[in-house]
């Protein structure tokens, strides 16, 4: 079903806004600004409503997973990388997957879960494999 031309231009004005908000919130990171950076996650969470985009939503949900996990929050940053990869998965979107399934075996072996970590890691594999994606089948 083909949404109403001003959806669309407020679902790109969406797009753009949260593409903003997460390109600051990697200046926060670079410079140990976690608790920032994760407040501009919240803020793009919402907007991801109205952009319509699984992926983008994915990518945002992944971002505060991998900050919980720099604050030693491993089962916190599972729940949000879990429903990440679901996203990614349903938008198809393998490049970001790929790396998404790389933080949640991190989460997994933080929480010594290793056999689960491991699995992670092969599916990780597989994706950027199945990708032809070489720089993300080396980082895994």
């Amino acid at each position: 079903m083909n949404r109403p031309e001003k959806e669309d231009a407020g679902g790109a004005a969406a797009a753009n806004r949260i593409h903003e908000l997460m390109n600051e919130g990697r200046a926060l990171h670079r410079s140990g600004r976690l608790n920032e950076f994760l407040e501009l996650c919240r803020q793009a969470l919402v907007l991801c409503q109205e952009a319509g985009d699984p992926a983008l939503e994915g990518g945002v949900i992944g971002n505060i997973g991998m900050i919980y996990q720099e604050l030693g929050k491993p089962e916190e940053a599972m729940r949000y990388l879990q429903r990440a990869a679901a996203l990614l998965r349903q938008a198809e979107y393998h490049a970001g997957l790929g790396r998404l399934l790389n933080s949640i075996a991190i989460s997994h072996r933080a929480l010594g879960r290793h056999r689960e970590a491991y699995d992670c890691q092969l599916e990780a594999l597989s994706v950027v494999r199945k990708d032809e994606d070489r720089q993300g089948e080396f980082s895994v």
